[in-house]
C-alpha cells in the first residue's frame, strides 16, 4: 500500500506556557515558523518514501486558498494512482493513506529536541533537528526544516538508531502566489476526497472510548457505521487508529505485524455479551498498542 506524505495539517494555536524551560528560544522559533508554513504555504514537489527496503516516489501539489486546502498526490512508480484531498483548514481528519506532520512548539512537551547541524535537501539549505521521545510510548525522529520557508523537507522515524521510514523531498518549489500559479494537475483515473466537517459530533456518538492515552495524544478523527467504530489519535507526529468490529462468529485474530514504522496489532474484547475484534494501526511501539487495546471501554450504546 502506498503511503502518502501530506504536509498540510492545520494546527490550533499552542501557547508556550508549560514548555520545558530548557528548550532553546531558537528552536521554539524554528518550530513556530514551521507551524505557520504548514498552515499557509502553497507548493509543488516530488518526494520519496522509504520503508522496509522499499522506495516509492510521489509528486504533490498543495494549495492554500483562505480556509481551504487542496492536495493532488500522484504515484510515480509502481501502480499508477492519484489522490486529491480537498478540505477546510479547521477540519480534523486523518486518512489512512496520508502521512500528516504537524510541527509546532507544543512538540517540545513530548520530545527532547536538539539542533544537530546543517545539510542540503532538494537543492535547498536545511537545519537538521533530532527529537528524542520523552517516554517509551512513541518513536524518535529527525526533521529537516528548509531555511527559507521552514517547511519540513525530510522526516525520518527512528526506533533507537534504526530507521523505520523516511520521507524526503527531492524537488520542492514554493508557490508565492497561488492565484497566478499553474493549475493543479488533474487525473480522471484518480480518487477525490472532499472533507467539509469536523469529527466532534461523530465522537459524541462513538460506542467506545479509550481509558488510557499516552501524554499529548488527542482525537483527530472519529468515524462510525452501523457496526464498526474507528477512532484516530495523534500527538502531531505520531498517530494511531483503533478499529472495533463485531467478530464474525466466534473467531477473532490476534497478533502483530509491521510495515516500516506502521504497526498492526490485533486483539479481542468481550462487551455486553458480544465478542469484538480490535485492530490498532499506527506508528507506535507494540507495547503502546497493547496498552491502548487493553484500555478500550464500551459505552452504553454498544449492542
Amino acid at each position: 500500500m502506498g503511503v502518502l506524505l501530506c504536509l498540510m495539517c492545520a494546527m490550533s494555536a499552542t501557547a508556550q506556557n508549560g514548555l520545558n524551560p530548557s528548550v532553546s528560544p531558537v528552536l521554539i522559533e524554528m518550530l513556530s515558523h514551521a507551524e505557520q508554513s504548514l498552515k499557509q504555504l502553497s507548493y509543488d514537489g516530488t518526494y520519496t518514501y522509504e520503508y522496509a527496503g522499499n522506495l516509492d516516489t510521489l509528486s504533490v501539489s498543495h494549495r492554500v486558498d483562505g480556509d481551504r486546502q487542496s492536495n493532488q498526490i500522484t504515484h510515480l512508480n509502481g501502480f499508477a494512482d492519484s489522490v486529491r484531498y480537498d478540505s477546510a483548514r479547521h477540519v480534523c481528519q486523518s486518512d489512512p493513506q496520508q502521512f500528516a506532520v504537524t510541527v509546532g512548539p507544543h512538540l517540545a512537551q513530548y520530545y527532547q529536541f536538539q539542533i544537530v547541524g546543517e545539510d542540503r535537501i532538494a537543492g535547498r539549505s536545511v537545519d537538521m533537528l533530532f527529537a528524542q521521545p520523552a517516554d517509551e510510548y512513541r518513536y524518535g525522529f529527525t526533521l529537516a526544516l528548509d531555511r527559507d520557508t521552514r517547511m519540513p523537507l525530510m522526516f525520518t522515524m527512528l526506533a533507537g538508531k534504526r530507521i523505520l521510514e523516511r520521507f524526503q523531498f527531492v524537488h520542492f518549489d514554493p508557490v508565492s502566489d497561488p492565484s497566478t500559479a499553474a493549475p493543479m494537475p488533474s487525473d480522471n483515473q484518480g480518487t477525490t476526497f472532499s472533507v467539509n466537517g469536523g469529527c466532534a459530533e461523530v465522537a459524541e456518538s462513538a460506542r467506545w472510548r479509550l481509558g488510557w492515552l499516552p501524554l499529548g495524544f488527542s482525537l483527530t478523527t472519529a468515524k462510525l457505521n452501523q457496526t464498526a467504530d474507528m477512532l484516530s489519535f495523534s500527538d502531531g507526529i505520531t498517530r494511531f487508529t483503533v478499529f472495533v468490529n463485531p467478530a464474525q462468529g466466534a473467531h477473532t485474530l490476534e497478533g502483530e505485524g509491521r510495515k516500516g514504522s506502521t504497526l498492526v496489532y490485533l486483539d479481542k474484547v468481550i462487551a455486553n455479551g458480544g465478542l469484538y475484534q480490535i485492530s490498532v494501526v499506527g506508528e507506535i511501539p507494540v507495547e503502546t498498542a497493547k496498552k491502548v487495546a487493553a484500555s478500550l471501554i464500551p459505552l452504553s450504546n454498544v449492542n
